[in-house]
């Protein structure tokens, strides 16, 4: 009697846990129909009791269902990677916009696991000191589908190159590249959200980029030169106070550039400075962006690779001469800046549009 006692008390406790179950999963799948209705409407809970509504039960299901059990809490969530697109970024630029400031993202290089992004930096307000944000914060990033980081390692933006923060000045109507390496990305992502930190005064912004797909190493940015026009029908002029700065000529020579002014001072007389080299904020600009520092200059009967000064006196007139190396043959048209100072002012000198003669 002892046994069967015993398979007695084990059969009811199988039928207690299948009650519990049955029970259980049907508050779950209807549990809109308790906390949703009227609370005067027949409970759901005594049809769910009767006879016919409890299935029959044995030891075979009970294994059955604890194996079931078991295989769910022990799944883990999958990650599917994104579709690639069917769009490249070679063939369409995308842009995030700050105020004045437009980044277009021209494409991002795969070569092995290290993702190179190139930026086009275009300002239509006043002149500024851009900054990128490489390492510091950790947000300037790719995020894949998995939503793992990949930081960058290294920016470039302008002629400044660095693995911190780096800035450049970006004048008004003016356009510099800024270029973000990322390493360490498997090649099996193929797809990610683009994230850089800029910043400029006491202004940080986040510029966004979701869905960028990876091109090859062998596809370069494509550079658009700007429609060449006749810039020697009239000199371009730049006025500080009472300087002038008549931008005569830029002579090509194979890949050297020199460009020709004429200051003119109005006012009192006063030691006049050309920073060639020092900042590299005496450059050319061409229409990707891309920089050629100056090389040399020449004011007046001084010349040098670095700060030169001269003396120039009331309404006199001096010439000044700067060169550029290494201005690829098809760039044929460029903005230029010129580091100039007098005392403890410094200014930059700003043509636009500027096209090279022969």
């Amino acid at each position: 009697m002892s046994t069967e006692n015993q398979i007695l008390k084990t059969q009811i406790i199988i039928i207690v846990i299948a009650l519990i179950g049955v029970v259980g999963n049907a508050v779950i799948t209807n549990w809109y129909k308790f906390f949703l209705k009227p609370i005067y409407q027949t409970p759901v809970l005594n049809t769910l009791l009767t006879s016919t509504s409890i299935p029959a039960f044995t030891t075979t299901t009970a294994l059955k269902l604890g194996t079931f059990l078991g295989s769910k809490l022990t799944q883990q969530p999958s990650i599917s990677p994104r579709p690639s697109s069917p769009l490249s970024l070679s063939k369409s630029n995308q842009r995030y916009q700050v105020n004045d400031i437009t980044f277009d993202l021209q494409r991002c290089q795969r070569s092995g696991q290290t993702i190179r992004c190139y930026f086009l930096v275009t300002n239509q307000g006043a002149d500024l000191d851009l900054g990128v944000d490489s390492t510091w914060t950790n947000r300037t990033r790719l995020i894949d589908s998995s939503g793992t980081p990949y930081t960058a390692t290294r920016a470039e933006l302008g002629a400044v190159k660095g693995s911190d923060r780096i800035s450049d000045t970006i004048i008004r109507g003016g356009r510099l590249k800024m270029i973000i390496d990322f390493a360490g990305v498997p090649i099996e992502v193929n797809k990610v959200d683009l994230t850089v930190a800029v910043g400029w005064g006491s202004t940080w912004e986040l510029v966004k980029i979701p869905n960028v797909v990876f091109s090859d190493l062998t596809q370069q940015p494509s550079i658009s030169p700007r429609p060449s026009s006749s810039p020697s029908l009239s000199n371009q002029r730049y006025q500080v106070n009472d300087i002038t700065f008549d931008l005569q000529r830029c002579q090509r020579s194979g890949q050297t550039i020199r460009c020709y002014f004429l200051i003119t001072n109005q006012g009192a007389d006063l030691d006049l400075g050309v920073d060639s080299t020092w900042t590299n904020r005496t450059r050319l600009i061409d229409s990707s962006g891309t920089p050629y520092t100056a090389t040399r200059a020449e004011l007046g009967a001084v010349k040098g690779s670095d700060r030169i000064s001269d003396t120039i006196i009331r309404g006199g007139r001096l010439k000044m001469i700067i060169d550029f190396a290494g201005v690829p043959t098809e760039v044929n048209e460029v903005d230029l800046t010129v580091a100039v100072g007098w005392g403890s002012t410094w200014e930059l000198v700003k043509i636009s549009n500027v096209v090279f003669s022969n």
